[in-house]
């Protein structure tokens, strides 16, 4: 009996030591630089964040290493536009509202978000092109001006879930860290809700080189 044991604990171990082996290795950290997917595409480690942009030419770049710091920053009436996937068509969007407040003597520059319900996220604005209501990527993010506060709203600037893979269904808590221009890190919980405006059209369609 005793041997039949150690047979079988020796297989078992044989079999987690190949599964451990099979495991994909980490890729490496790109490079500033280094082309990179789609803008707005967020790299975040426990030491810095990495964010991929588009130059005038649309060609997409990651960034800097922004060294990870906190700010105190925060973000009132926070909410999400509930979204059922399998009704929003080939490319599931859903945004993300409320009012930042800056209690700082310096202005804050958002220039990405990310959130583990989407790979990724855009700041957006809604322009008015040939009379239509459309919205955008605002590649410079969100300016909250010192001891101030920035909006955003339906029908105006957003954050945008581009790609979403599961349902946001109303009540859900939702969480979304936003990065500042110096790299400073913050997280909101957004609650979901039912609305049924905001459906601007999207212009340009998002930038990939997929």
């Amino acid at each position: 009996m005793n041997k039949r044991i150690l047979a079988v604990a020796a297989a078992l171990s044989l079999l987690a030591s190949s599964a451990i082996a099979a495991e994909p290795a980490q890729a490496a950290t790109p490079k500033p630089g280094a082309v990179c997917a789609s803008s707005g595409q967020v790299l975040a480690t426990s030491k810095f964040t990495m964010v991929c942009g588009a130059d005038a030419a649309g060609k997409l770049s990651w960034g800097k290493q922004l060294p990870v710091s906190k700010i105190n920053l925060t973000m009132a009436d926070a909410w999400i536009k509930s979204l059922d996937v399998a009704s929003a068509g080939m490319m599931p969007m859903t945004a993300a509202f409320g009012t930042f407040v800056n209690p700082t003597a310096k202005a804050v520059r958002v220039i990405a978000a990310y959130s583990s319900i989407t790979p990724l996220m855009q700041m957006h604005e809604v322009v008015m092109t040939d009379g239509k209501m459309v919205m955008q990527q605002k590649k410079a993010g969100f300016t909250i001006p010192a001891r101030g506060t920035k909006q955003m709203k339906p029908g105006a600037d957003h954050t945008m879930f581009m790609s979403l893979t599961k349902n946001i269904n109303p009540g859900d808590m939702v969480y979304v860290t936003y990065v500042t221009s110096t790299g400073a890190r913050f997280t909101q919980p957004f609650l979901a809700k039912v609305y049924a405006g905001g459906n601007e059209t999207y212009n340009p369609a998002p930038t990939t080189t997929n």
